[in-house]
């Protein structure tokens, strides 16, 4: 009985083994398989790959000037990649800067006196007159608009805010008037170029004036008043010299005389 039953622990040994192995041999003969398949479309794509080299330097060498603009083409959108990487609030271009991205940097770079005088500047006025966006937005107009569309949109727009108190239409149509002049006249940026920042603190100015307090062109201002919004437009314009300043406020008290 002992001798029967070694004889067929062997035999179940030997089966086993027999199949253990053809279950390998099974797996690598279809691993090889899949492997002749993987070769097979990688020296396919290769093949596509090298025509399509071929193709594109026969077109360089009969049409350079196309290879320049598929140069610079290649080229533009990692340059600007890069910049918005390390400079994600800036401007490039022809390119205008959001009213969002402008209140961001100027909260960013200003001291807290700047976020101070607009809050005071708010509760002197009430909310819905003098909202510190309105004010930004005024900046905003200024900064990106000054030189490219008319003075009188920008105090049309400042003046129509302060009665529909519809921010986002205005901003629409700024954002619109100045992006359709820069392609209509390829020379005008909005990198500051165009004009001073003088010129621009008295259209911001004005716009304020006529927004936020409700007065036009030579009424006077309340000292208070003067005072929040000069620390306002310095923080908005740090590059506008301080006599620059004074002088823009002196001016703008100065009555109008209609010829």
């Amino acid at each position: 009985g002992c001798a029967r039953q070694e004889e067929g622990e062997e035999i179940l040994d030997e089966r086993t083994r027999m199949a253990t192995c053809m279950a390998h041999t099974h797996a690598s003969f279809g691993g090889f398989r899949g492997m002749r398949k993987a070769g097979g479309r990688e020296r396919e794509g290769r093949k596509v790959l090298k025509h399509a080299q071929r193709s594109e330097r026969e077109e360089e060498e009969t049409n350079p000037v196309g290879k320049l603009l598929k140069n610079a083409q290649g080229s533009l959108p990692v340059i600007g990649l890069l910049s918005r990487i390390f400079s994600p609030d800036e401007t490039f271009g022809k390119e205008v800067m959001a009213y969002q991205t402008y209140c961001r940097k100027l909260i960013d770079s200003t001291e807290r006196e700047w976020s101070v005088a607009l809050y005071e500047l708010e509760q002197r006025h009430g909310r819905n007159r003098a909202n510190v966006k309105y004010a930004q937005f005024c900046c905003w107009m200024a900064a990106i608009g000054v030189g490219i569309v008319p003075k009188k949109e920008i105090i049309t727009s400042a003046r129509r805010l302060r009665y529909s108190a519809d921010l986002e239409y205005e901003i629409g149509g700024i954002t619109t008037s100045v992006t359709e002049t820069m392609q209509k006249y390829k020379y005008i940026s909005t990198d500051g170029k165009n004009v001073g920042a003088p010129a621009r603190v008295a259209v911001a100015l004005e716009a304020i004036c006529e927004c936020c307090l409700g007065i036009k062109q030579g009424q006077e201002m309340e000292e208070e008043d003067a005072a929040l919004i000069r620390v306002i437009l310095g923080g908005a314009f740090p590059e506008c010299p301080e006599e620059k300043l004074d002088e823009i406020f002196l001016k703008r008290a100065q009555p109008v005389v209609n010829n």
